[in-house]
């Protein structure tokens, strides 16, 4: 999977986990949702900045010289 179909693969599960959110009345599973959430986005944000902002920056840089 390329990177661009595996960050958007991660950004569809988080707005399924919020639309879960939105529809729950129970305050434990959104709690639990809410954690969750929080956990997926940290760890799509660190592989973002690990490859695609790195390749930005490092195509950049090439450029620039």
């Amino acid at each position: 999977m390329d990177i661009y179909k595996y960050l958007k693969k991660d950004h569809d599960k988080v707005a399924d986990l919020m639309e879960q959110v939105i529809v729950t009345k129970d305050l434990s599973e959104r709690q639990t949702l809410f954690e969750t959430i929080k956990m997926e986005l940290s760890l799509h944000a660190d592989t973002e900045e690990k490859t695609f902002y790195k390749a930005i920056d490092d195509a950049t840089r090439s450029k620039a010289v």
